[in-house]
């Protein structure tokens, strides 16, 4: 059992997630005093850690967590180059994770189609449980609306209903895409397919509360994120994606919104991505992320940070104690690769470079996309984490 876990720990991916966030209106610059305080206020940074960190090693954290199903973590490091290469760099080391799995994606149009939903689609065993689903006991992730529909529009008699349902699942989480798209956070979804509801607006503001850097800096990302889509900010670009992944044991589909904020000049320059997930179908519960790129033009240095908090369920069991050090250990592996290679790849020779650029020539708009939704595949860990935990449970019950 242990092997196998290990194996599905070492397929991780950095998955297209989601995100949906705000923009935010810098007030002033952040000195790089600030930014220690800060580290030594929300993670306990020590001396020691201050030192690795000047010495531009990388430093990994567990954030306190009020919820028992939550796992929060932070990374930073800090790199000699200016802000554009690290954001250069961090955008190639999420293309490279990318690669090594097999992924289905689409970005989700403004106002979203049913094209964007096409290659999407169900597994025959997830189709076949549907026809069981009820409200408080269904497989995937769903509202009682959704799982009523799937009972009421698909002729369950019919042994070609593949592709009806098919149809339904596409045009479900398309017309959820849509409400989100004009309501906001009051559109997110309450999970119902198990005993307990999940609310995902409840759970999104919560972590959302609890989310380093924000209260100290960008207090307006919050105010963002209850607000949208009437919040209007300049300087951010929106986009919204689903991703199917594949781990071995059963998919996860995830739609996900990203928005991106850019403030470049020469005193200083920021750059956020906040992360917000607004579908699961499995797994997660909630998940929220933020990448913080800035500058500190004096030192002719660049920090960047990764932070994350995701729910599931599994970790809130009886079996979820015994994963926990698993799964945080996992976690901060995880995290460790991306800012290892962010940095490998901010510090490669400019003939690297052009051999890598021409290598990677092809691709078109989905390469464009996945440039785009770069946060997306940040992510990827934490449902490789979850479906160990899941994985590791199931073993137990059935010796």
């Amino acid at each position: 059992m242990i092997i196998k876990i290990k194996w599905l720990v070492s397929t991780s991916v950095f998955i297209t997630l989601f995100v949906n966030s705000g923009a935010v209106c810098f007030s002033q610059e952040i000195s790089s005093d600030e930014i220690r305080s800060m580290l030594a206020q929300q993670a306990d940074f020590s001396k020691q850690d201050f030192s690795k960190m000047d010495q531009g090693k990388m430093i990994t954290k567990l954030l306190p967590r009020k919820d028992k199903r939550e796992v929060a973590v932070l990374g930073v490091i800090r790199i000699n180059k200016p802000i554009e290469e690290v954001e250069k760099a961090f955008q190639k080391t999420i293309a490279q994770q990318k690669r090594k799995t097999a992924l289905k994606y689409a970005q989700i149009s403004d106002p979203p189609t049913i094209a964007d939903m096409k290659k999407l689609e169900p597994e025959r065993k997830e189709i076949k449980n549907l026809k069981n689903c009820k409200v408080g006991k269904c497989d995937l992730k769903l509202s009682a609306a959704m799982i009523e529909r799937f009972r009421s529009e698909i002729d369950w008699e019919r042994k070609d209903n593949q592709t009806a349902v098919t149809n339904l699942y596409r045009k479900l989480l398309l017309e959820y895409v849509e409400e989100y798209l004009n309501k906001g956070e009051a559109a997110l979804i309450k999970y119902q397919n198990k005993r307990k509801t999940i609310d995902l607006r409840i759970e999104q503001r919560s972590m959302t509360n609890d989310l380093f850097w924000i209260g100290d800096f960008t207090p307006e990302i919050k105010t963002y994120l209850e607000e949208f889509p009437e919040s209007n900010q300049p300087n951010i670009e929106n986009s919204i994606g689903w991703s199917k992944v594949k781990f071995g044991l059963k998919p996860v589909v995830i739609v996900s919104h990203t928005a991106t904020y850019r403030k470049l000049n020469p005193v200083q320059s920021q750059i956020l991505i906040l992360t917000r997930q607004i579908y699961a179908s499995r797994y997660i519960d909630a998940s929220l992320g933020l990448t913080v790129l800035v500058d500190i033009p004096e030192r002719n240095e660049t920090y960047l940070f990764f932070t994350s908090r995701t729910r599931a369920s599994a970790l809130g069991s009886r079996l979820g104690g015994l994963a926990r050090k698993l799964v945080e250990h996992e976690a901060i592996k995880k995290l460790e690769v991306v800012l290892g290679s962010t940095k490998r790849n901010a510090n490669r020779t400019p003939a690297n470079e052009k051999a890598e650029a021409e290598t990677a020539s092809e691709g078109g708009s989905a390469r464009l996309f996945l440039e785009k939704t770069y946060m997306f595949w940040i992510f990827a860990f934490v449902i490789i984490i979850i479906s160990v935990i899941l994985f590791s449970g199931r073993k137990s019950n059935h010796p």
